[in-house]
């Protein structure tokens, strides 16, 4: 399913250059839009399949957090620019290193990162921020947006499988899919992640990593 996916990706840039007529570069771009949704969902739907054996495809390795996060940020580039939002990237350190699993991690940063985008307001120039402290044995990444938020009583279920919660009746989309896999997944990684919400203001997802963690387990 990959394969094609990435064949209509490569038509879609071969049209592009083919066709200079507005109406066909509309056409194009719904197509690419469309394109991208399928891919996003196809990644959930194989990270979810690979849980089921997610010892035998976990490899424990140092993690540069800070080019991870400049890493996902370039690959959602499209979507900053299309949404008008903007990536901060606000720390006091050079390099930081967690003992964690690249591939998996950096699915799990990802999904957080587009479900910002998604709930963020779009086209009103607002921010999505990426802070990371160190202290002491623990690290922290956390990815704060300006979108519309949580109500409370969706804030308990956002990790259980398959909820959509209301934000999911806006963004039709929804999948309830992804926070689900973020929370799988950084448990089997031991690290913790938590969510904290407040409507019309913005959304705050924290990562912790505790130094050595996956060599300890």
């Amino acid at each position: 399913m990959k394969t094609p996916v990435s064949v209509i990706s490569l038509l879609i840039q071969e049209g592009k250059r083919t066709f200079s007529n507005e109406p066909m570069k509309d056409y194009l771009k719904e197509i690419e839009e469309e394109n991208d949704r399928f891919s996003r969902g196809l990644e959930i739907i194989l990270h979810g399949a690979r849980l089921q054996r997610f010892s035998e495809d976990v490899k424990s390795e140092r993690v540069d957090l800070i080019n991870l996060v400049k890493q996902v940020i370039n690959e959602e580039k499209k979507q900053f620019i299309k949404r008008f939002i903007y990536p901060r990237l606000e720390t006091e350190l050079e390099n930081v290193y967690v003992h964690s699993d690249r591939k998996w991690l950096h699915f799990a940063v990802s999904q957080v990162v587009f479900n910002a985008l998604k709930y963020s307001r779009q086209e009103e120039h607002d921010s999505i921020t990426f802070n990371i402290i160190e202290k002491e044995s623990e690290i922290l990444l956390r990815i704060t947006d300006q979108g519309i938020g949580i109500v409370p009583h969706d804030l308990k279920r956002v990790f259980d499988p398959f909820f959509t919660g209301e934000n999911g009746r806006v963004k039709q989309e929804s999948t309830g899919m992804g926070l689900y896999l973020v929370k799988e997944i950084v448990n089997r990684l031991g690290h913790v992640v938590t969510i904290q919400s407040t409507v019309s203001e913005g959304t705050t997802v924290e990562f912790l990593f505790k130094t050595n963690i996956l060599h300890e387990r």
